[in-house]
């Protein structure tokens, strides 16, 4: 419960700040900020979804009890959320990182040379 409202608030923290200087920075600041938004709710929830899936399939495979699970994750639980949340928080620095970079200048159209004239004295 307390990793879930810690990675809410994270995900609120980073969306605005990336919106904000998104904006600042001439970037399409809704695009990255939504971009954002799902790094952090995939990694953290989808992510960890994925993984606990994954481990119960591979335990009830080898033979363990499907009630015995919760017994044997105890503890690899708080470390799986704690890794999951800290993958989201790479990712959404890793955003923030790319949109906080100042897009380099177009240069303008020049306009290409004349075609050269060629003198036929005939």
């Amino acid at each position: 419960m307390v990793f879930d409202v810690f990675g809410i608030v994270i995900i609120v923290v980073f969306t605005v700040y990336v919106f904000k200087t998104a904006n600042e920075n001439g970037r399409n600041a809704i695009g990255w900020a939504v971009a954002c938004l799902f790094t952090g709710i995939f990694v953290q929830w989808v992510l960890m979804l994925i993984v606990f899936i994954v481990i119960g399939i591979v335990m009830v495979l080898i033979g363990a009890r499907p009630g015995s699970l919760e017994d044997t994750l105890g503890f690899w639980v708080i470390g799986i959320r704690l890794g999951c949340l800290a993958l989201s928080v790479v990712g959404m620095f890793l955003i923030l990182k790319k949109v906080s970079q100042i897009p380099d200048e177009e240069e303008p159209f020049a306009e290409p040379p004349p075609p050269p004239t060629f003198d036929r004295a005939e």
